[in-house]
C-alpha cells in the first residue's frame, strides 16, 4: 500500500471545498477567542479561491461576523452557527438567522446546569454543550 497523497489537478475550477474551521483548518484553542490564524493559511485560502475560480466556503458554529474577524482581511463565503447563517458572496453580511426565544433558552439552561464539567455556550440561534471541558 502506497502512502504517497496524490497531486491536485491544475485546473481547480470543477472543484469546491467546504471548510469546517475549530479543529480543523484551525487548532482549537480553550476559548473560541483565542484561535490563530497565520499569514500563511490566510494566503494559502486566498490563492485556493482564485484556483477553484470562487469554490471555498467556511463552514463553522461561528457566526459569519466572527469568522470574517479572525481571518480578516479575507472574507469567503459561509455557512455559519451550525447552519443558521449562510453567505454565499464574500464579504456581504449574511441574512438574519431567526432567534430562539430568550424563555425556551433559559428553561434548558436551567435543567443542564446538573452535567457537571460541560461548558454551555449561549448564541442568539442556539445553545450549544460543549463535551470538550467535561472530566474525563
Amino acid at each position: 500500500m502506497s502512502n504517497s497523497i496524490p497531486s491536485l489537478p491544475a485546473d481547480l475550477k470543477q472543484f469546491a471545498f467546504l471548510l469546517d474551521v475549530d479543529g480543523t483548518i484551525l487548532d482549537l484553542a480553550p476559548t473560541p477567542r483565542e484561535v490563530f490564524v497565520s499569514h500563511e493559511l490566510r494566503d494559502t485560502l486566498a490563492r485556493l479561491w482564485k484556483r477553484t475560480d470562487g469554490g471555498v466556503a467556511f463552514v463553522s458554529g461561528r457566526p459569519v461576523s466572527e469568522l470574517d474577524l479572525i481571518f480578516s482581511p479575507l472574507q469567503l463565503p459561509a455557512i455559519g452557527g451550525h447552519g443558521a447563517e449562510l453567505r454565499t458572496t464574500p464579504g456581504a453580511a449574511p441574512p438574519s438567522p431567526r432567534l430562539v426565544p430568550a424563555s425556551s433558552s433559559r428553561t434548558k439552561a436551567t435543567r443542564l446546569r446538573c452535567i457537571t464539567g460541560w461548558r454551555r455556550t449561549k448564541k442568539s440561534w442556539c445553545a450549544l454543550l460543549l463535551p470538550r471541558f467535561a472530566p474525563a
